[in-house]
């Protein structure tokens, strides 16, 4: 699977680590996110970005965009939280291999529509989350099917269409609100995205889980297996605590997000070169390196380094550790916050 051996392709490809202070590590990430957040600019100070589905000029591009209402046969639409936190408390392998895709699918639309809550009450907070619903169809910023999305430069054949990318079946679930970034989910065959529809992050992590896409679709069916358990193997390891992943979970993991960034720049640079092979915005382009070396690899390394660490005890723990609360105390408070009831033992 690799030129090298693991241990030498991780030697080779793990970003460095960076020695600034996590202050100075924050206020890098902001200024890569409001650069590429702002562009293309908006034709007059003080207009706000075009939300609503139509053709856009911004600048120096064009953009288009029109959406489709959620198929409710793909997800759980109708439960509340309290119906599918259920299935939640289940064993995965118990429930219908029907609805495990709608319930991964349903999850992400729930994040998605539990607002960031900070009053400075944890109780209160988790309250209020918790009272979130699924998927309200009256909102404004509800999760919508992209259908169409074009985004081209007004001064060159550069174009990129939605419709000419490797989806092999993969739909795009589009909500401006939510609280995870990009993601392919495979048991849904869907990628969720957020953001702003029209500026050029949302663009590049568009193309980023695509390039996951294509390479998946490039894969036979046991390739393809593969990747999802060495995948799983890290997630496991970051969440549950470190150690357990190989060398070799560690370098598939860091190689197929490297190949994936490495197709989002590929079809990226392609707004920025002019009919007569000019580079324009070359400066964007130099930040949009930036952000996928100095911001998301890096950020993919140091989970890497901590899914291999011994003495990581997860990412789950912190948060209980944090907390103050065990395990089976945070399930309790989430089963009585929605249901009033105690929940089920696991079988």
């Amino acid at each position: 699977m690799f030129e090298h051996d693991p241990t030498k392709y991780l030697d080779k490809y793990m970003e460095d680590k960076v020695a600034i202070t996590e202050e100075e590590d924050s206020t890098h990430a902001s200024d890569l996110h409001l650069i590429l957040g702002n562009f293309p600019p908006v034709s007059n100070e003080g207009d706000s970005r075009p939300t609503e589905p139509g053709e856009y000029e911004l600048s120096d591009f064009e953009v288009k965009f029109n959406f489709a209402e959620l198929d409710p046969d793909e997800f759980l639409l109708d439960n509340t939280k309290k119906e599918f936190i259920k299935y939640l408390f289940k064993n995965t392998d118990e429930i219908d291999p029907e609805i495990k895709p709608k319930i991964s699918a349903t999850l992400l639309i729930s994040e998605a529509k539990a607002p960031r809550v900070d009053t400075g009450d944890e109780d209160d907070d988790m309250e209020k989350i918790l009272e979130q619903k699924m998927y309200d169809p009256t909102s404004p910023n509800r999760a919508r099917e992209l259908m169409e999305f074009k985004f081209k430069n007004k001064y060159s054949d550069g174009e990129i269409d939605l419709s000419k990318l490797p989806q092999h079946g993969v739909k795009v679930i589009f909500n401006p609100d939510a609280a995870v970034g990009g993601n392919f989910d495979p048991d849904s065959r869907k990628i969720f995205l957020r953001g702003d529809i029209t500026n050029l992050e949302t663009l590049l992590v568009l193309l980023h889980e695509v390039g996951h896409v294509a390479a998946l679709s490039s894969m036979g069916d046991e390739q393809v297996a593969r990747f999802f358990k060495l995948k799983g193997n890290i997630s496991r390891a970051i969440f549950e605590g470190g150690g357990e992943a190989t060398n070799e979970d560690a370098a598939f993991f860091i190689q197929a997000e490297r190949d994936a960034w490495a197709f989002a720049l590929k079809q990226i640079k392609k707004l920025f070169v002019t009919r007569d092979e000019r580079i324009v915005h070359a400066d964007i382009i130099e930040v949009v390196n930036k952000f996928i070396h100095e911001y998301t690899l890096r950020k993919n390394s140091e989970s890497v380094r901590k899914a291999l660490d011994p003495d990581f005890n997860g990412l789950t723990s912190e948060f209980l550790a944090e907390k103050g609360l065990t395990r089976e105390e945070l399930k309790q408070i989430i089963y009585e916050s929605i249901q009033g009831e105690e929940p089920e033992e696991r079988k």
